[in-house]
């Protein structure tokens, strides 16, 4: 994509900013460099200017259940959920605060010649004003105790293959309008800094509606 091209540009061009102002400073060519950074600081501030005015502009894009959500050749969907007030077997049942959510999930590869494997998954429910609410480690024990394990969201797919699994989520009941967020990989990531890409900085996170 050119966004991608754009954004390598801007690596290279701060990738050779740097390595001219540790030579101009080895040399002491200080107006070089000031002449250099101010340079730099007007591409880098027109880039991040223009990365800003996309994301807070930028429709949020909503996904209904069982609609594909691809990271180049790794795929998930967000197929069904269960809304329920209480999780695990009946000896030892866990109520809810507010709601339990199990999410079911599906995990494709639809790659044409390898397996595939996400490095790092991360998925949380988001409300209506914003608030988040990532997996819940007591209800997914509770739920995986009374139903088995669950699919992991990092297990190798082969070619062409579907994997279904289950997360378990837990949320206030006042919480509406909820949607799962599909973050890959998890944490900090390049895309943070692509204009134009979905999971750029403050672009509104991309949602399977599960509830309205």
């Amino acid at each position: 994509m050119a966004s991608d091209i754009l954004f390598l540009l801007v690596v290279m061009v701060s990738a050779a900013t740097l390595l001219g102002l540790v030579a101009a400073a080895l040399g002491g060519r200080w107006r070089f460099a000031r002449r250099l950074l101010r340079g730099y600081a007007l591409v880098a501030f027109t880039y991040l200017g223009a990365l800003v005015l996309f994301s807070l502009t930028a429709p949020q894009r909503v996904l209904p259940l069982g609609e594909d959500r691809c990271f180049d050749d790794w795929c998930i969907a967000a197929t069904g959920y269960s809304v329920l007030p209480e999780l695990g077997p009946s000896t030892r049942r866990l109520r809810a605060q507010g709601r339990f959510y199990a999410v079911e999930i599906r995990l494709s590869n639809q790659a044409r010649g390898r397996s595939q494997r996400a490095s790092s998954v991360a998925l949380w429910l988001l409300d209506d004003r914003g608030r988040r609410y990532p997996v819940s480690r007591s209800g997914q024990a509770a739920w995986e105790a009374e139903h088995g394990p669950t699919a992991a969201l990092t297990s190798t797919l082969a070619l062409g293959e579907r994997l279904g699994t289950l997360r378990v989520f837990e949320v206030p009941l006042d919480a509406r309008s909820l949607g799962l967020v599909v973050e890959h990989p998890a944490g900090f990531s390049p895309a943070r800094l692509i204009l134009f890409d979905e999971q750029s900085w403050l672009h509104p996170p991309t949602v399977f509606r599960l509830a309205p």
